[in-house]
């Protein structure tokens, strides 16, 4: 019996239109805007790293401040003659009852460095009414240059007094009796010590710039011999490093403390230090380089600087009397090796940042003596010069709006001929001279027309955040670079002895 074999239809199997077309390509233009949407997502992101950056230094510099600023107000506690008495003379009445000498700033850094640039100094500023007396710009605060010679005092104009906080009569002696002389022409290593006293109060102290990395090959001992693994600290007075480092530009005590006449002025300011980390890098320790020897490939932290065990009188260098020998601390001894030996594997040696936070401070009195304000002021990279301390004409008038502030563009001539302007930016703060008061810049806008007392001119309407507290009508307004934050103290108590 045949069976019948069925006929295929295949036209039953014949793919649906549907999914032939659901196979399709993707067209260019779903190319094009899938490129153009992915793009706006990179470049959101993209935006996003520099502001992250940029908040990042920000709230590194505002913590910084922050820690400055406690360490000025700790000083002042133990040390309020530095407010009451700003230059040390032992005269604490003669910043009372006038105008002028009852708001002042007190400026270590900025006071030795103006003389460095040029200024002209007085070993007692006294009341700027007397006209037989003269003070440049290193006892005053601001300046105004019609002539365009920046080094000549500004003439009948009354400016804020700035003050060292008294270090130069700190360092009076039998041999100095006016303490050492700010004259940086003629007593260059007495300026630069007096620089040196005013960044080790008023910095912080934490910066520190990283000018070698490599590793220990010995020990320098202190009988003038070296060893790769001594057996006892005491004897080690510094370490040999690879033969192929070059120690020649790396500055030492020996090279950096100020010296006149043979003679150490001060004590050791350890501007260099070096970082010495244990084999398994989890321990260190900080010690200051007292000498470099780039022959020998020695960095030595003990006073003992000839390399070859002796020590001269003359290197006292922290001049406490003694000749320090810095042992090494027992975590950097390698118990693994049959005899314990001290062992070392890293070593950075960095150097102190000359322009780090620092500090000054705005004083305002009152004609009984009373200190009804002090504010700390914390800069960064402070760059003390005549065109920073430009004056401009100003109109804090709190009666017409207390926070809006008119400003003159006039400030005379730069040191290179240009006219200055002020140094205006959303954030930053201007300084009322008058009355030492700081604001903070919320806005300001160019005009073409501003007035400010009898005169009219191109300048700025500045708008502040906060309301102008003393009126200053005819008055003059400094914008100071560098200025991170602004910290009202408040009031003093007066000494038992005032």
């Amino acid at each position: 019996m045949k069976c019948a074999t069925p006929k295929m239809n295949f036209t039953e199997f014949r793919m649906p239109t549907d999914v032939r077309s659901s196979r399709r390509g993707v067209t260019l233009t779903e190319v094009l805007m899938s490129l153009m949407i992915m793009s706006i997502g990179v470049s959101a992101v993209a935006v996003l790293f520099p502001i992250s950056v940029l908040r990042s230094v920000q709230a590194t510099q505002l913590t910084n401040s922050a820690i400055l600023k406690y360490n000025a107000e700790a000083l002042l506690r133990m040390r309020s003659s530095m407010v009451f008495d700003p230059d040390g003379d032992g005269n604490l009445r003669e910043h009372v009852g006038r105008a002028v000498e009852s708001r002042y700033i007190i400026d270590p850094v900025g006071y030795y460095a103006m003389t460095e640039a040029g200024g002209s100094y007085m070993a007692n500023p006294t009341w700027p009414g007397d006209p037989a007396q003269t003070r440049g710009f290193a006892d005053w605060v601001g300046n105004i240059d019609d002539d365009n010679d920046p080094l000549t005092p500004p003439i009948g104009f009354v400016g804020l007094p700035r003050y060292d906080g008294g270090l130069r009569t700190g360092t009076r002696s039998g041999a100095l009796p006016q303490g050492l002389r700010p004259d940086a022409n003629t007593f260059p290593e007495e300026n630069r010590s007096l620089q040196m006293l005013a960044a080790t109060i008023s910095k912080l102290g934490d910066g520190w710039t990283t000018v070698l990395d490599t590793y220990a090959e010995g020990f320098f001992l202190a009988d003038g011999s070296n060893s790769a693994a001594p057996a006892g600290g005491a004897g080690v007075v510094g370490v040999v490093l690879p033969q192929d480092v070059d120690l020649s530009d790396i500055l030492d005590s020996r090279s950096n403390v100020p010296v006149s006449g043979g003679v150490q002025l001060i004590a050791d300011p350890e501007t260099t230090r070096i970082v010495v980390f244990s084999i398994d890098g989890k321990s260190s320790i900080s010690l200051p380089v007292t000498a470099v020897d780039n022959s020998t490939k020695g960095v030595l932290w003990s006073e003992d600087l000839n390399f070859n065990g002796t020590l001269d009188a003359g290197e006292d260098l922290s001049m406490n009397g003694s000749m320090d020998r810095r042992p090494l601390p027992l975590e950097l001894i390698d118990f693994t090796m049959a005899t314990p030996a001290f062992q070392v594997g890293r070593v950075v040696i960095q150097t102190n940042r000359t322009h780090d936070f620092n500090w000054l401070l705005t004083v305002r009195r009152s004609p009984d003596g009373e200190v009804r304000g002090v504010d700390v002021v914390v800069m960064f990279n402070k760059n003390v010069s005549p065109d920073e301390e430009r004056l401009f004409p100003a109109s804090f008038n709190p009666a017409v709006n207390p926070f809006r502030i008119n400003v003159l563009q006039s400030g005379g001539f730069l040191a290179n001929g240009d006219a200055a302007e002020p140094f205006i930016k959303r954030g930053g703060y201007m300084l009322d001279i008058e009355n030492a008061r700081w604001y903070r810049i919320r806005d300001y806008s160019a005009e073409s027309a501003v007035t400010v007392g009898a005169t009219t001119g191109p300048g700025f309407i500045v708008t502040v955040e906060s309301p102008v507290i003393e009126a200053s009508v005819s008055g003059m307004a400094m914008f100071l670079p560098g200025i991170v934050d602004v910290y009202p103290m408040g009031s003093m108590p007066l000494p038992n002895n005032l």
